[in-house]
């Protein structure tokens, strides 16, 4: 399992560190270990040249392996665990607040109450040799590296974030609009 994300870590100038971090899923005192980071004042431009080290090195370990202890491992990349920004800019594809930018499915967003809502439900699936082909322009923005990794499913294997679609999504809104922050409507909690 592999997870990239960024913090800042100076404002004035502004700097910020980007740790890639890893950990073996099927071994059940694995440690989170730094597998590379960037630091900078501004963030990454070229996710090919942010990723090639990382997607050069995970290819050997799944193709050729180690050896550890004489015994071959073989690795496979689980899953790849980004926040919204960071998963449009490694993929390159539409960010978050896209009308196309949903990387399950094809839906398309609407814009209503200042925000992008996707009110389809039962749009067509994407899948990993259509993302492959790079064949919806409205969504990819240029070709990603991670299609190097072998085995590696780009659709299934990227889940959605957990952090920013539930927790600062749909239950701050929940919340927002059960108190009246958002709009006063007549499904508001008592005041008192």
């Amino acid at each position: 399992m592999v997870g990239i994300d960024g913090l800042p870590i100076t404002k004035n100038p502004p700097s910020q560190l980007r740790p890639n971090l890893g950990y073996f899923s099927n071994i059940s005192d694995s440690s989170v270990f730094i597998i590379s980071s960037y630091y900078g004042k501004p963030k990454p431009e070229d996710s090919y040249k942010y990723l090639s080290d990382f997607v050069n090195e995970i290819c050997v370990l799944i193709n050729d392996g180690v050896m550890y202890n004489n015994i071959h491992v073989k690795h496979h990349l689980k899953a790849l665990i980004y926040d919204a920004p960071p998963k449009s800019f490694a993929l390159n594809l539409k960010g978050h607040t896209g009308k196309k930018s949903c990387i399950r499915c094809h839906t398309i967003g609407s814009f209503g109450n200042n925000r992008i809502y996707f009110p389809q439900i039962n749009a067509p699936l994407r899948t990993h040799d259509e993302f492959r082909l790079y064949s919806d322009s409205d969504f990819h923005c240029g070709k990603t590296i991670l299609l190097d990794i072998p085995k590696f499913d780009v659709i299934s294997s990227v889940p959605f974030d957990y952090m920013h679609c539930i927790l600062i999504g749909v239950t701050k809104k929940l919340l927002m609009f059960w108190t009246g922050g958002i709009k006063q409507h007549n499904q508001n909690l008592p005041k008192n």
